[in-house]
């Protein structure tokens, strides 16, 4: 939706008002009939003139009352998506007796389905059939095939509401989730000083105030309220920590489960330094890739 601010002139009198516009339609309600593409083109007033416009678009949805006006068979959409919402979607369904909406999958969705008025079932996949009623409402978390039938003597009256279930991190290869993310960056030089000064100065990498290593701080595309950071770090060439090689860059991975992540690795033939430590921040193992590359591994501590 679009909500524009219009300035109303009637017998020399102005008026501001806030007028809300769906996207791409033809509208010829009441007093206004505006067309709109990706912005305002035209906008009339009958029995006034248009003076100014504004366009005040927002992608924050706003608090509202739906009414729900379906009660003959057939459905009313409650919610769409965004701009309307977050991301759920809801609606108002009313099936006559024996009727079925027809089965269809929730994909990467959970949905409830609430029952206003009547009884039915929720049929799944498998063919379990599962009771429904003012009194039980039903859950269908995502990739449930099912469909809604109505098995009353009268309207069965239903509101779903269906939203995008969260991403969870998927197993590779076994039941433990492995690398989560990138911890750190770290690389060698011969004037470490030296090169922080460069990096500041033409990339804007900064150390903190202290000296420390450098921390670019995020949060998680799937909890916005869950936060890390990534180490961004440089060591003298003649560093020990990158192991015994003449590697000169080292990758650091967050892990989940450090200890179990090492047995698996070490079961498969991978090399595992058998050497762990153990911080305030963390716990760390490395490993050697087939090239010689030395990683390293950082399990976070529990919160």
């Amino acid at each position: 939706m679009l909500g524009l601010r219009v300035v109303l002139r009637q017998g020399g009198r102005k008026s501001p008002r806030r007028v809300t516009i769906p996207r791409k339609l033809l509208i010829q309600e009441g007093e206004f009939r505006c067309a709109e593409s990706r912005f305002v083109q035209a906008c009339c007033w009958r029995g006034g003139a248009v003076t100014g416009l504004a366009l005040a678009q927002s992608d924050k949805p706003a608090v509202k009352v739906v009414p729900l006006q379906q009660n003959a068979a057939g459905n009313q959409e409650l919610l769409s998506g965004p701009p309307g919402s977050a991301g759920m979607k809801s609606g108002l369904v009313v099936l006559a007796p024996g009727k079925s909406v027809g089965k269809h999958s929730t994909e990467d969705h959970e949905e409830m389905v609430i029952v206003l008025e009547g009884a039915g079932q929720m049929v799944l996949a498998d063919g379990r059939r599962m009771d429904i009623s003012p009194a039980a409402a039903a859950y269908s978390p995502p990739g449930t095939e099912h469909d809604i039938t109505n098995t009353g003597s009268g309207l069965l009256r239903y509101i779903y509401v269906v939203s995008p279930a969260p991403a969870s991190p998927k197993p590779r290869g076994g039941s433990m989730p492995k690398v989560t993310g990138l911890g750190g960056v770290f690389f060698k030089a011969k004037d470490p000083k030296a090169m922080y000064a460069w990096y500041e100065q033409h990339l804007g990498i900064k150390r903190g105030a202290d000296g420390s290593d450098v921390m670019f701080r995020w949060r998680d595309a799937d909890d916005p309220e869950k936060t890390g950071l990534t180490v961004w770090s440089i060591f003298p060439e003649n560093t020990k920590y990158f192991g015994a090689g003449n590697q000169s860059v080292m990758m650091n991975y967050r892990v989940e489960n450090l200890s179990a992540l090492l047995e698996e690795l070490k079961a498969a033939g991978v090399t595992v330094d058998p050497k762990v430590e153990e911080a305030d921040y963390g716990k760390f193992g490395w490993i050697t890739d087939p090239e010689g590359n030395r990683i390293e591994l950082w399990e976070l501590p529990k919160k």
